[in-house]
């Protein structure tokens, strides 16, 4: 299966890690497509593709594994687009890399034959950074020969496949959104309070740094849970009241969103604590007290 000849449409972060990627696990790259042509010319000659196409130009014969990198919203248009050229469909495989969307997105090139699947690697790309994928879970759902290409091309670049259901998926995704954009969004958040006291944004970040590795850690060695510090998982209700005195004095936006995610810690102390149950309770109480002012 490794001598599947593979063609890219979108070269952005994903597009451009997967290329180099399976160009590492052996499997020929043979077309990569996209908007921007001298990308797709400059990446083709790192990963040895046959050919750099423009998006909208006609497709080389011999595509036998066609992924879609592109933007979610996206997608349906690229598919639709596809299917309106004549190409042999069904002797093509086709996968998106969408975490929320399922692979009947692909529907138009399914209903010519071809045989569609999703493939999202739990992993945060940049563009420029190669990404780490050996042991990352790469969630896998569709047709069942799409899924066994698919079980196959995540094993063969270290992952490991997690079938998914089609109703599980965009749960699926959401917990990757908290996990990864959200812990970003809750750092930036951290950096803009530090702002209210004159730190700047690069000290904040260095600043909070062996913190947030420290914490990282924590989670890894020992799961969320157990990991969790801080009033909320102490009970220190009088100290959740002077924080949020304080976010709604000088960031008020902010207000809310500590209260909540105090709740939600609260809860999850609760969880991993049945001794915590009466201080859980009252802290709760608190803060609906506190989200109601």
């Amino acid at each position: 299966m490794t001598n599947m000849r593979v063609a890219i449409i979108g070269l952005g972060a994903v597009g451009e890690d997967l290329a180099r990627s399976l160009h590492r696990a052996g499997f020929p790259i043979y077309c990569l497509i996209s908007s921007r042509i001298q990308a797709a010319r400059t990446l083709a000659i790192d990963v040895g593709a046959q050919f750099a196409v423009s998006y909208g130009d006609k497709l080389p014969e011999g595509i036998d594994l066609l992924f879609l990198c592109v933007p979610d919203d996206a997608i349906a248009q690229v598919c639709q687009d596809l299917s309106d050229r004549s190409y042999p469909w069904d002797t093509v495989y086709v996968a998106h890399t969408s975490g929320a969307l399922l692979s009947a997105e692909l529907g138009p090139l399914a209903s010519l034959g071809a045989k569609v699947f999703s493939f999202h690697p739990v992993q945060t790309f940049a563009k420029g950074q190669e990404s780490e994928w050996k042991n990352i879970f790469i969630g896998i759902e569709g047709e069942e020969s799409g899924v066994q290409i698919g079980q196959h091309i995540a094993a063969s670049l270290g992952g490991v496949p997690l079938l998914l259901r089609e109703e599980d998926k965009v749960l699926y995704h959401a917990s990757a959104v908290f996990a990864s954009n959200f812990f970003v969004t809750v750092i930036g958040i951290a950096t803009d309070i530090l702002g209210q006291i004159n730190v700047n944004r690069a000290d904040a970040v260095q600043l909070l740094t062996p913190l947030i590795q420290r914490t990282c850690q924590n989670i890894v060695e020992s799961g969320p849970g157990p990991a969790l510090t801080g009033p909320a998982s102490r009970g220190d209700v009088q100290t959740v009241k002077r924080h949020a005195e304080a976010l709604g004095n000088s960031l008020p936006d902010k207000y809310n969103i500590y209260l909540e995610l105090t709740r939600a810690a609260i809860e999850l102390k609760r969880r991993n604590s049945p001794e915590f149950e009466e201080k859980a309770t009252l802290m709760v109480q608190e803060i609906k007290k506190l989200l109601r002012e």
